[in-house]
């Protein structure tokens, strides 16, 4: 997002503890008597009456405690004329008046907030003092204590799951100030410059995408008393360091909203635009801001810090920290703020396009925890395309698909390269537990899938792409070029066309399709079925017993499973190992198996199919077929089908063998060694010494 804090509340502000903090024992203080007790949980609010003035307060703890002090100017009483207290600065003492730790800005000469997290407090009393930098300022404040024991992080939610969530028992009621209202925060009081039509719209859309996977409700109000989140735009200060491009306050304790500012600076960073065409557009640099902002109004921490009580992300050192798996990444959590991905891209701070379109997996996680799933969304049979272009108004950015049934299918038909993903996230310190980003290169944008989401299919253009499915049975269509394809789990379909594609079914019983160009087909595990299509394939079936397919082949095929030669048709230059049965073309194929079960299919065409040794399956198919037969070579089952078909026992004596039957249908047992064939659909028999049928 920015450099500075972008969110805050009365007793969280940001997580950016740490600034201001000292720990070196300076000079005592005497604590005057006049304190006033608060405890922890207890927000104060008061006045210091004049510029000199400062405020006591005694703090008692009975257990060892992490707590968090946070001093704000609220102008909480109209009525003295003082306003909100400007810079206020708080400090924190012992029991015997030593100072422990002091804090001015949380962000220095932006946010004059105080705020400060002391770790470990041991039971005992402490004092706290309110007062104004330099001792210079007069006005109210509101000063918070609240527990900030970090949870010991277990999955990536934690690092965003703040403690305190808006009551959703009814609507949510959102205002947008007009052109007048005035806000006061840390010290300072912004004026709105109001919002058109186009602005609401955009930002009031945050919310909606809200609703299609949560279990909650926005509404607009006109009427600012009736509010329960209030959204104000102005223009927010900058200097040397960096531009504020918002906050907003976390929910109270009671589950009350609050209000929050943006910048719409039209003429510097953020770029503000009050039309389309700019950085408030779907996918746009304010838009992701946004989206964070309203994060905070509804309870998301940042994964940074320990604001609203959520827990430091694992492996992240400072805001800008990717942490581990990169899981501190807007496209993971619109929290974050480290933009879009290093795998995807990262869009300018000045782009219409490449950041932040919806929240993302790990913010869907949470805010479905704190408000409950939307389980009737997107139950049909949805198409989530991606872009081919990061061209103003196209909404290309980062987006994360909630969808509860259908048939559904992510789809990019252009000419550049693509990955598809479909695996949902795992909410896991993991690869993946944000989610796995399906993409274009050369195009800052992408789409994951939300936790519990199954995304059945995936088509993709004339580029050199990658898909790769999950544990349901997906269709993955590669089209045109040097593809890799991966069916993990399920019964996966998958199809390539012109080009050198790779292809692995996982686990399931699949179907891989090469068709044109010279492509690697690997089964894994499962009965796959296997048809490389012209040009020569190298064809691995894996464990299971596995297919070649050559039913849409254009001349009959040669194949031997025991010599390993495939020659004809589309067989011309395959190499293959572990199949155990073969589909036949529609003209004349010459089929040999191995040593084991075997099936072979002829299909049309007068076709030869020898099983070898085993018990194996032999069909013939239409035309006029012969099938090989010898002693020695198992239990075998024939079905001519269609024409006129023989069985061919020309090696042995019509006496070695028990017969019986007529018309096509026999059953044969060699008298020797108890071998049986069940032959259907088979006209002759032919023997050494006679023919029968």
């Amino acid at each position: 997002m920015c450099g500075f804090c972008t969110a805050a509340a009365l007793d969280d502000f940001c997580g950016k503890d740490e600034i201001g903090s000292l720990s070196a024992d300076l000079d005592q203080v005497t604590i005057p008597g006049d304190t006033s007790a608060i405890a922890v949980g207890d927000v104060a609010y008061d006045t210091l009456q004049s510029a000199g003035d400062t405020d006591w307060f005694q703090l008692d703890l009975s257990d060892t405690e992490t707590v968090r002090l946070s001093l704000f100017g609220v102008d909480h009483d109209t009525g003295n004329g003082l306003g909100a207290l400007e810079d206020p600065l708080v400090r924190i003492y012992d029991s015997n008046g030593t100072l422990l730790a002091e804090n001015d800005d949380v962000v220095s000469g932006l946010l004059r907030g105080s705020s400060l997290v002391m770790t470990g407090l041991e039971p005992g009393t402490y004092y706290i003092e309110v007062d104004a930098y330099a001792s210079g300022y007069a006005g109210d404040y509101a000063l918070a204590v609240t527990p900030a024991i970090p949870r010991a992080p277990q999955t990536p939610l934690d690092a965003i799951e703040g403690r305190k969530a808006l009551n959703d028992s009814g609507p949510i009621l959102v205002y947008f100030a007009v052109d007048g209202d005035s806000y006061s925060y840390g010290g300072d009081t912004y004026t709105a410059s109001g919002t058109n039509a186009y602005e609401q719209g955009q930002l009031f859309s945050v919310f909606d995408g809200v609703e299609t996977f949560a279990d909650i409700d926005f509404e607009i109000t006109t009427d600012r008393a009736l509010a329960d989140l209030e959204i104000a735009t102005a223009v927010l200060p900058s200097d040397s360091s960096g531009t504020l491009l918002g906050f907003f306050l976390f929910p109270t304790v009671a589950g009350d909203g609050q209000f929050g500012v943006l910048n719409n600076n039209p003429d510097a960073l953020p770029y503000w635009n009050t039309e389309p065409g700019g950085t408030l557009d779907d996918g746009g640099f304010m838009y992701g801001v946004a989206i964070h902002e309203f994060g905070h109004a509804m309870g998301l921490g940042h994964p940074h810090d320990t604001g609203n009580g959520s827990s430091v992300m694992q492996g992240v050192d400072d805001a800008l920290d990717r942490g581990d798996y990169e899981l501190n990444s807007a496209v993971y959590t619109a929290m974050s703020y480290n933009e879009g991905s290093t795998i995807a891209g990262i869009g300018s701070s000045t782009a219409s396009t490449g950041h932040g379109g919806s929240y993302a997996a790990l913010d869907i996680a949470v805010l479905q925890e704190f408000y409950g799933a939307n389980t009737t969304y997107a139950a049909g049979d949805d198409t989530y395309a991606l872009w081919d272009s990061n061209d103003t108004g196209s909404g290309a950015g980062y987006y994360t698909a909630w969808d509860t049934g259908g048939l559904d299918t992510f789809e990019y038909l252009g000419l550049k390269n693509a990955v598809m993903d479909l695996r949902a996230a795992t909410l896991l310190y993991e690869d993946g537990g944000g989610g796995f980003i399906s993409y274009v290169e050369g195009v800052i944008g992408g789409r994951t899938i939300a936790n519990g989401v199954v995304i059945e299919n995936a088509t993709t253009g004339s580029g050199n792409d990658s898909l790769t499915g999950n544990d349901v049975a997906n269709v993955l269509d590669a089209g045109d070029g040097d593809d890799f394809l991966f069916g993990l789990a399920g019964d996966d379909t998958m199809r390539g066309q012109d080009g050198a594609d790779r292809m692995n079914g996982g686990t399931g019983d699949d179907l891989m399709l090469g068709n044109g160009g010279t492509d690697l087909l690997f089964g894994g595990d499962g009965g796959d079925r296997l048809r490389g299509g012209s040009d020569g394939d190298e064809l691995h079936g894996g464990n299971g017993r596995d297919w070649l397919d050559y039913r849409y082949s254009s001349a009959g095929v040669t194949v031997d499973l025991t010599a390993g030669t495939a020659t004809g048709g589309d067989a011309e230059g395959d190499v293959f190992s572990k199949v155990e049965f073969i589909d036949g073309t529609n003209f004349d194929d010459v089929l040999t198996g191995q040593i084991g079960v075997t099936r072979l299919r002829g299909g049309a065409g007068n076709d030869t199919l020898n099983g070898m040794t085993g018990d194996d399956i032999l069909e013939g198919g239409d035309g006029d077929d012969t099938f090989v037969c010898f002693l020695g070579d198992g239990n075998d089952s024939y079905d001519g089908g269609a024409g006129t078909d023989t069985a061919d026992y020309s090696t042995l004596l019509s006496s070695a063998f028990s017969i019986i039957g007529a018309g096509g249908d026999w059953t044969l047992t060699h008298l020797g060694n108890g071998e049986i064939d069940v032959l259907t659909s088979v006209e002759v028999l032919l023997f050494s010494d006679t023919m029968l049928g």
